[in-house]
């Protein structure tokens, strides 16, 4: 468990280090929060984001099927993420897509790091995988 805590740490340390230049963007002198907020938010996302694909997935599917899966979960939670972090409200359809790109690659990262790392063989993880199945 240790080691799982430890690695748990770099991942969100990471995550901060992924996170600094989306604050670093300015707009008239002032740091762009929607972006700030995109990146911390995803990295709760992507805590839990694990648990619910091992709520979908089956354990009869392909572990192709299951990094399938995974992406498209992770794309859904990106672009509801850039969405209600920005109210659904953006200048540009370039804006969203930036942002929305932005999110489902931190996301699906961040997930798939946190559920090597940490969620997986837990008994959490195995108690859910085996509901969903």
């Amino acid at each position: 468990m240790t080691r799982r805590l430890v690695m748990l740490l770099v991942a969100v340390m990471a995550l901060m280090v992924l996170a600094l230049p989306a604050m670093a963007q300015t707009d008239g002198g002032e740091v762009t929060e929607v972006v700030f907020d995109l990146a911390w938010v995803g990295a709760v996302i992507a805590f839990f984001l694990p648990l619910v694909t091992s709520l979908v997935k089956r354990q009869s599917w392909s572990d192709q099927l299951k990094r399938i899966i995974a992406v498209v979960t992770a794309a859904i939670a990106g672009v509801v993420n850039t969405g209600v972090q920005a109210g659904w409200v953006f200048d540009s359809a370039g804006e969203f897509i930036s942002l929305t790109l932005f999110s489902i690659t931190q996301v699906y990262v961040a997930a798939a790091v946190i559920y090597q790392n940490f969620w997986s063989g837990t008994s959490t993880e195995t108690r859910l995988a085996e509901v969903g199945s």
